[in-house]
């Protein structure tokens, strides 16, 4: 097989490394609601959010309020925010290793 992918075509092989990318969105819920707890722990997404992805302030705010509402918190939102931005697991656990 190593041969055959040696031959492949260079736009099928990047076409491959797309689909195999994983993405936010892509992970089981129990695992998001385990990374949105974490991130919940002593405001540790708002860390995420300012110094590392460095949104407005505006937006931190828009973020904050998810926490005064029942079923979803800023954490969540911060997640949804990164999830509709293609944000891959790789790239999360990168900024997940930042603020640790």
């Amino acid at each position: 097989t190593s041969t055959r992918d040696s031959r492949m075509d260079p736009r099928m092989r990047a076409r491959t490394a797309q689909r195999a990318r994983k993405f936010i969105y892509d992970l089981p819920h129990k695992d998001h609601k385990d990374i949105e707890d974490m991130l919940n722990m002593n405001d540790a997404w708002e860390t995420l959010a300012g110094e590392h992805l460095q949104l407005r302030v505006v937006e931190i705010d828009k973020l904050r309020r998810y926490n005064q509402q029942p079923g979803t918190s800023a954490a969540k939102a911060l997640l949804d925010h990164l999830g509709n931005r293609n944000t891959t697991i790789q790239d999360l656990f990168l900024y997940l290793h930042k603020i640790e």
